[in-house]
């Protein structure tokens, strides 16, 4: 397939190209010679004829878009993003932590039992 140019215009927004394009496929036996077209206003868009005319037929396989001199062309990608920082994962506190922080308590420390300050043991040794 080729695509004639329309001769004299320099401007490639001004030139004009055939419509179609014909070509004879098995040329060396007429009777079974086969014409293909090639649509150039429409990609995708092509027909055959065949037995003299006997049998045709027509297919599109394009993307519906007509054909320009100017071909659309997307714009580069963006530059893809360094890897995300590690995130630190930390565990929720208790619900009794909660209701205290609610209440505008202090958290109790975790190393003694049950929330209260140690108590001297001192005391109940002596007595």
């Amino acid at each position: 397939w080729y695509q004639r140019r329309v001769h004299g215009e320099d401007d490639q927004s001004k030139q004009r190209f055939p419509a179609w394009v014909a070509k004879l496929k098995n040329a060396l036996y007429r009777n079974h010679g086969i014409v293909a077209v090639k649509s150039l206003r429409w990609p995708g868009a092509y027909a055959y004829a065949a037995d003299r005319g006997a049998s045709y037929g027509y297919i599109y396989m394009g993307n519906g878009l007509k054909s320009t001199a100017h071909q659309f062309a997307p714009t580069s990608a963006s530059q893809i993003l360094k890897e995300a920082d590690e995130i630190l994962e930390i565990e929720d506190p208790p619900a009794k932590h909660e209701k205290l922080l609610l209440r505008g308590e202090e958290i109790p420390d975790k190393d003694s039992e049950n929330g209260d300050e140690p108590e001297d043991n001192e005391e109940e040794e002596d007595s």
